[in-house]
C-alpha cells in the first residue's frame, strides 16, 4: 500500500483510494448515458456560457458524439477495460482532466484522476455536476470506478500511485 507519509500530501477529492483490477465492457451504455447527462446539466445552466472549454467539453459528450466515437472502437478484441487507470492530466488546463476521465470510462476503466492542484471555476462546477449525477440511484455503480484525488506536483507521490495501478494516462510533459 501507498506509504503513510506520502498519504498526509494527498487529499482524496472524491470516492475512495482503491486499487481495484475488475474491468468492464467499454463504451457501456450507462457510462454512455452519464457521460450524456453531464453536458446536458452544462448546457441547462446558461452562466456556464462564459467558459467556452466547458461548454465545448459538454458539446464533445453530447450521446450522439460517443456513439459514433465507439464506433471505431467496437470490435472483437476490444471489450474490455484493463483495470484502474490512474490519471494525470496538466495541471494548467482546467477541463483537461474530465476528457481523461471520460476516455476512462468509456475504455472500461476504473479511475483515480489527479485534478489541477490550481483552483478553476471550470473544475469546480463540473465537479459539482459529476457529484450531482452519481447521486442519482442509476449511476450509483459509476461511484467505486471514480476517486477524484488532489496534491501538489510530486514525482514520488504519482511513483507511489503508479506501482498499484495496470495503467497510466500522462497527459504533456516532456519526460
Amino acid at each position: 500500500m501507498i506509504h503513510t507519509k506520502y498519504l498526509n500530501s494527498l487529499k482524496v477529492v472524491y470516492g475512495k483510494l482503491e486499487f481495484r483490477s475488475d474491468s468492464h465492457q467499454i463504451f457501456d451504455n450507462n457510462i454512455i448515458n452519464f457521460v450524456n447527462t453531464i453536458a446536458k446539466e452544462i448546457f441547462k445552466n446558461k452562466n456556464f456560457r462564459k467558459y467556452s472549454d466547458l461548454i465545448f467539453f459538454a458539446f464533445w459528450c453530447r450521446k450522439s458524439n460517443l456513439i459514433k466515437i465507439s464506433k471505431k472502437y467496437k470490435s472483437e478484441e476490444l471489450i474490455l477495460g484493463r483495470g484502474t487507470v490512474f490519471h494525470v492530466p496538466p495541471s494548467n488546463v482546467p477541463i483537461n482532466f474530465a476528457y481523461s476521465l471520460i476516455f476512462g470510462l468509456l475504455s472500461g476503466n476504473n479511475n483515480i484522476i489527479r485534478l489541477p492542484s490550481k483552483n478553476f471555476d471550470q473544475v469546480n462546477i463540473l465537479l459539482k455536476i459529476i457529484f450531482k449525477i452519481l447521486r442519482n440511484k442509476r449511476f450509483s455503480n459509476l461511484k467505486k470506478r471514480l476517486c477524484f484525488i488532489k496534491y501538489d506536483r510530486s514525482k514520488e507521490i504519482s511513483s507511489q500511485i503508479s506501482k498499484f495501478v495496470n495503467a497510466r494516462l500522462v497527459w504533456g510533459g516532456d519526460e
